[in-house]
């Protein structure tokens, strides 16, 4: 007993000593750069008549890339669970912040053990140090598909929600257990326990996404003029989302930050539906084809083309053009005129056959807008016929559909359905394949996916597409630049886009950009295109 009154006499005027000495400013302690809240045995604490045990982390299961790169936890602190003695007080000096070291010496001289943060780690007999993990990181990657949980650790958005049941299955904790004596006094000399409950499991969901493209992407859009907007990186071959972009981000560790935001980040854009302008005459133009319609046929265009009430007009006189060089400097007029010439309800066909007016569900729960497209008879006049032929009008589609379009033009006229989770990890790590692929389908021939291709490979070479052009390979695409019909300041807003694909490492790629507030496709959102494929190829180097 009285070893025990010298050992608490020491601490008290060990930490009277110290607080002086910080106070006077003689002892220097390095800034930490993370500080975390002490938590003593009244908090994150479960005690027993021999024991009592602190709390370290808790985890949850992994979300991984396609290459089972982490997307969550990937960045840590290290937690201190202190034994209260002057070692342990003597050894967390240069260790934490001055505020924490304050609180430190104040609850380990009352004889409370403690769990304190840091970025560095520490060796103390009595100082048990904890790699601890993060769930989200500042800028966290793919945001808006990983989504976020709530207080009680359960997922409520995204794929967090989606899959909360599993990845619960894989939670743990980390605790430090100190031993006690008959009134729950920390027994002096006593080791500290680490126990671990499954706290380290490797198993989660794998998603589709690949992180590098994902952060590549992300950090071009960030450093672009788009503000609101989104980008969607495809496999057109099998439909695999390789990335899926929503701007502006958020930081899913502080969700209630964000909630009042009038640009709401955290709405998921990519999923969205938008006005989607001239990227939808490709499908005009393919359903054309498959019609038997003559792409070589010109047609005069003046700058307007009208029947009695209305007038539509192209941003020029375009002169003569084709199928090809209307897409290439895309030619409303053209299109107008197209679309008179063939059967609606085929194109109409055409569109739901690619996914046009329905939702896309690309994993459990998660689940895109299915825009709008108009029904057969909604096109039943000159000026609404006319609106949608060049993408405008009643109808609306995600940044995902567009997507698809573009992927069966470049897989050869075979339509994927786009989906989000690959599979998922055992406990130790190991990959298992849950995909089922689902039957793909024709959505138009081969030889008209071809001449789409070239048609489109001329828009960025000589058309309005050139900002996409890029040096290292082969770039097929097309701009948009969409009223809205809102007005801000007597200003109406735009929504552009690009869409397009090349090939990188012998797989094809779509790649999908949408600005909410443009002002043009090409200006806005086609040098966002030609930067990532080029730090592909860069990387390679």
């Amino acid at each position: 007993m009285k070893n025990e009154k010298n050992n608490v006499c020491s601490l008290s005027a060990l930490r009277g000593i110290i607080i002086f000495c910080i106070i006077m400013g003689s002892i220097v302690i390095s800034a930490v750069r993370i500080g975390l809240i002490i938590m003593d045995s009244s908090t994150s604490v479960i005690d027993t008549h021999t024991s009592k045990s602190l709390i370290l982390g808790e985890s949850r299961g992994l979300v991984l890339d396609k290459n089972l790169e982490r997307l969550v936890a990937e960045n840590y602190y290290y937690a201190y669970a202190a034994k209260p003695s002057i070692t342990a007080i003597t050894s967390l000096k240069g260790s934490v912040s001055i505020d924490c070291y304050i609180n430190a010496v104040e609850q380990l001289s009352n004889g409370n053990p403690i769990v304190i943060g840091s970025d560095t780690p520490i060796e103390c007999k009595d100082v048990l140090c904890e790699r601890i993990y993060r769930r989200y990181n500042a800028g966290q990657t793919a945001a808006h598909i990983i989504g976020y949980v709530n207080a009680d650790n359960d997922g409520v958005y995204g794929v967090e929600k989606s899959y909360n049941e599993l990845l619960k299955s894989h939670s743990g904790t980390i605790c430090a257990r100190f031993f006690t004596d008959g009134i729950g006094n920390v027994m002096d000399g006593s080791q500290i326990v680490r126990v671990d409950n499954n706290y380290n499991s490797n198993g989660g969901v794998v998603l589709t996404i690949d992180k590098s493209m994902q952060q590549s992407i992300e950090s071009i859009i960030d450093c672009s003029a788009i503000e609101c907007g989104a980008a969607v990186l495809v496999d057109a071959q099998t439909g695999a989302i390789r990335a899926c972009v929503s701007r502006p981000g958020f930081d899913p560790a502080n969700v209630q930050h964000y909630l009042n935001d009038s640009k709401s980040p955290l709405f998921n854009r990519a999923l969205g539906s938008y006005p989607v302008g001239s990227v939808f005459k490709s499908l005009i133009a393919a359903s054309a084809l498959e019609q038997g319609v003559n792409p070589k046929i010109s047609y005069n265009c003046t700058g307007s083309i009208s029947n009695n009430s209305s007038v539509f007009r192209c941003t020029k006189a375009h002169g003569e053009v084709d199928m090809s060089t209307a897409l290439a400097y895309s030619c409303n007029c053209y299109f107008v005129n197209l679309i008179n010439k063939i059967e609606v309800i085929k194109v109409l066909e055409t569109a739901e056959n690619l996914g046009f007016g329905s939702c896309n569900e690309i994993a459990e729960e998660l689940t895109s807008y299915s825009g709008n497209l108009p029904e057969y008879n909604e096109l039943d006049s000159f000026a609404s016929l006319a609106n949608f032929s060049f993408g405008q009008g009643s109808l609306t589609a995600t940044p995902l559909q567009i997507a698809t379009l573009y992927c069966a033009i470049a897989n050869d006229g075979m339509y994927e359905k786009p989906y989000l989770v690959e599979g998922f990890c055992d406990e130790n790590g190991r990959f298992i394949d849950n995909h089922v692929v689902t039957s793909s389908y024709r959505a138009f021939s081969s030889k008209t996916a071809a001449k789409l291709r070239s048609y489109l490979e001329l828009a960025v070479s000589k058309g309005t597409g050139k900002n996409a052009k890029v040096n290292v390979c082969a770039v097929a695409g097309k701009t948009a630049t969409a009223q809205t019909g809102e007005y801000d300041d007597g200003k109406e807003r735009l929504v552009t886009w690009f869409a397009g694909f090349f090939e990188y490492k012998d797989t094809e790629y779509v790649l999908v950009i949408m600005s909410e507030n443009g002002v043009s496709g090409a200006n806005d959102c086609a040098p966002v295109f030609s930067e990532f494929v080029n730090s592909l190829y860069f990387v390679d180097k």
